[in-house]
């Protein structure tokens, strides 16, 4: 299909729908036109063209970036040649996707658990003979039952074509856009590539962005500051702190954010602090997403779950990045059932025997009321969806020609028009369905057919009629453009901020999410000051009789294990929550994942030192656990070390359970494992050698033992005789407990939290 856009711009090209950034003669928008957006099985939305957002952003559709050249954005007004405008290295490149025979299945899931079809095929495996086990393997592939998602799919999007994804709930819309933006593999069959190359998913994060149906972001974070982050994360290497609080403040006013700036993102877990409306959240994330510079841009259901004011401001957004043509792609079963012009698709289906569509009605739910097929069943609907197919794979692009050429020009004299749109509707009446014997076609169109077959697979690009672009010079430019994809993808990888950088950055904003999270600031604060104050008064100025020797060793065992506890708890109940923004950062390119977790395990253990130290302060004086300043400073070291270790359980627990409920059950089980063999409830060294090796794993027994040798070293108690017992020979009788083993616990505990 050709679709016009104008010959020196730049575009942002997406499917579902698939933005393109156009600027027309001297970097102004083109005419308007309206859209199509889909919304899950719902009827789509239809938005007139929003005028450009003002300010003193250059009046520009993209945010300005750092070291950005105009000219890569605007159309050239020199007297050169159009096929030599030359383009900044950071400008948005064209990029033609292309798929050619696009099949996606997924196997059906078998009977029975695990462990029975494990048994089952035990039972029934018999060795194959030489000749039979190639055989033998065929027959298993061919007997695994799969479902057909996608089917045959063949499209090419070029630069300035705006695509509206649509179909009914089931059609594999978001299956389809998944397989375009490189976010599956598993399954998948065909080619995908943009500009020649294959769609990597390392290509995908360099060259696109993908906005989410389900926006997810920190709550904790103003909207200024999550702008600020991102840009600060996203930008190019060598940007200065002034040209992010720049870009920053531009995007907030193109997008119409400036007067929400300072209020909090918030959330579900966020709603006490207030948070801003669904289609701010929309267009934050939209913002955030278009800071990578991407030449394509993926949206999925972009206004699900918004009110119609909302979803209108959505779209007005998103038009605005795309001021060129319009494109609806319809799937159906899997299969494409109509690719190309907005206003020959009613057409199109009328032919079909789709009722015609009636005057001011809305053209996107005619659309989707007509290829949802509801009065037909399962069996019939099918059928009659692969018809479709079949006819359109047959028919649709001399359909197309035939409407680029008769359509346009019949419409005009056509006395109904839809109000809902900004153009009228009119269709062919010269053509008709093909037969399946051939009859029915215009003379001349068999040709024409062909030939729209081959312009499938290369760039096909046209002008229109308003003399934005001259079609050979537009294809020129893409062709040069193609040569410079490589260089470009160096330019954006050499130009990614260091790892040192972004650990910075993700430190910083992990500080700021800690400080604002009530479970670990003020909440967190309180549980301390509780938990240290009660203990403390109830072993209030211990003794140096031999039960206060007791007590000392439990007064040990309490600090120990309460401090090390809440941070298991507080991590492995934190990262679960933070894991899905990180996740859709790490798919995006933004973050690398082992920075991520640097930088936030470095904030998190930068403010769960705080409260252990708080806590020491408290009981160690108030209790009275020794006079001695060197055994305060050696025992708080030793705490923190137990805090640590127990911080790499939480992480460890987090990295490989990934539901928070879940998280936290398997927290509870091991904490008491981990505290049964602390030592302290019964000697290691009685234990058989199986729960030994449990005991070694326990941080708590290298760190009560450690904590209490420090306490107890060179103090002696009063035994009920009246003679003297030290410490040392105390610990030893009665935990196990022997000093010789002091480097070795402290050695215990570091290597607990390396590993």
């Amino acid at each position: 299909m050709q679709t016009p856009y104008p010959a020196n711009t730049l575009p942002v090209e997406t499917t579902n729908a698939a933005l393109s950034l156009s600027i027309g003669h001297e970097g102004s928008l083109g005419e308007e036109k309206g859209l199509f957006l889909p919304s899950g099985g719902t009827s789509g939305k239809v938005s007139p063209a929003m005028n450009p957002p003002g300010g003193n952003c250059r009046q520009s559709l993209s945010p300005p970036l750092p070291n950005e050249n105009p000219c890569a954005l605007a159309r050239s007004n020199s007297s050169l040649p159009q096929n030599q405008i030359q383009t900044h290295e950071q400008g948005v490149q064209p990029v033609v996707l292309h798929c050619k025979d696009l099949n996606y299945s997924v196997a059906i899931p078998q009977d029975g658990t695990f462990i029975s079809r494990a048994i089952k095929r035990l039972c029934d495996r018999r060795k194959p003979t030489a000749g039979e086990a190639d055989v033998e393997a065929d027959k298993r592939r061919k007997l695994r039952k799969e479902i057909l998602c996608l089917d045959g799919i063949e499209l090419v999007f070029n630069p300035g074509d705006f695509v509206a994804l649509m179909g009914s709930s089931g059609a594999g819309k978001s299956t389809l856009l998944n397989c375009l933006s490189g976010r599956v593999s598993t399954g998948l069959r065909g080619e995908v590539d943009m500009n020649g190359r294959p769609c990597t998913p390392q290509l995908c994060k360099e060259l696109s962005c993908f906005i989410q149906q389900e926006d997810l972001i920190f709550g904790y974070l103003t909207v200024e500051e999550h702008l600020h982050f991102q840009a600060s994360l996203r930008l190019p290497k060598g940007t200065t702190n002034t040209e992010v609080k720049r870009t920053t403040s531009c995007l907030l006013e193109s997008f119409g954010l400036a007067h929400i700036s300072k209020s909090f993102i918030g959330g579900p877990h966020e709603a006490a602090r207030g948070s801003i409306s669904g289609g701010e959240r929309k267009r934050l994330c939209i913002a955030s997403e278009l800071l990578s510079n991407p030449s394509v841009v993926f949206a999925d259901e972009p206004t699900s779950g918004l009110d119609s004011f909302m979803a209108k401001a959505v779209c007005d957004q998103l038009y605005t990045l795309a001021a060129a043509g319009c494109t609806v792609l319809l799937l159906g079963e899997g299969r494409v059932l109509y690719y190309g012009d907005r206003l020959a698709a009613i057409a199109w289906l009328e032919h079909l025997g789709g009722k015609p569509c009636e005057i001011d009605a809305n053209p996107a739910e005619y659309i989707l009321k007509v290829t949802s097929l509801q009065h037909l069943d399962m069996t019939a609907k099918t059928k009659r969806l692969h018809e479709w197919a079949e006819a359109w794979k047959l028919n649709g692009q001399a359909f197309l020609k035939n409407w680029e050429e008769q359509g346009r020009d019949n419409f005009k004299q056509r006395s109904c028009t839809f109000s809902s749109i900004l153009e009228p509707v009119g269709a062919p009446n010269t053509y008709r369905v093909e037969e399946a014997d051939g009859e029915g076609m215009p003379v001349g169109q068999g040709e024409a057919e062909g030939q729209c077959r081959e312009n499938c697979v290369r760039v096909s690009i046209d002008a229109n009629n308003n003399g934005i672009a001259d079609a050979v010079t537009a294809q020129q430019n893409v062709l040069n453009a193609l040569t410079s994809v490589g260089a470009t993808r160096n330019a954006r990888k050499s130009k990614r901020i260091s790892p040192f950088t972004e650990a910075w950055v993700l430190t910083k904003r992990g500080l700021l999410l800690r400080l604002r999270d009530p479970s670990t600031s003020y909440i967190r604060l309180a549980a301390t000051l509780i938990t240290a104050l009660l203990p403390s008064f109830i072993y209030f100025q211990m003794g140096w009789s031999l039960g206060d020797a007791w007590n000392r060793v439990s007064a040990c065992y309490q600090i120990v294990l309460t401090q090390s506890l809440a941070c298991l708890f507080n991590v492995a109940s934190l990262f679960p929550q933070a894991r899905p923004v990180a996740q859709r950062e790490y798919e995006s390119g933004v973050i690398r994942m082992w920075v991520y977790f640097i930088g936030t395990s470095t904030s998190d253990t930068v403010l769960f030192l705080v409260f252990p130290i708080i806590f020491h302060l408290i009981t160690f004086f108030i209790m009275g656990l020794a006079s001695s300043a060197a055994k305060f400073f050696q025992s708080l070291g030793i705490l923190l070390l137990s805090v640590l270790s127990l911080q790499s359980y939480g992480y460890f627990i987090s990295a490989v359970v990934t539901d928070e409920v879940v998280a936290l059950a398997v927290t509870q089980v091991i904490q008491v494992v981990l505290a049964l063999f602390s030592g302290f409830m019964t000697q290691i060294d009685q234990l058989s050698p199986f729960f030994r090796v449990l005991a070694a794993l326990s941080p708590f027994k290298y760190a009560l033992s450690a904590f209490s040798v420090t306490i107890l070293e060179n103090e002696y108690f009063i035994g009920e005789e009246g003679e003297n017992v030290s410490g040392d020979a105390f610990l030893e009788g009665t935990f196990g407990i022997k000093r010789e083993t002091f480097a070795s616990d402290l050695g215990a505990l570091v290597g607990l939290i390396v590993v």
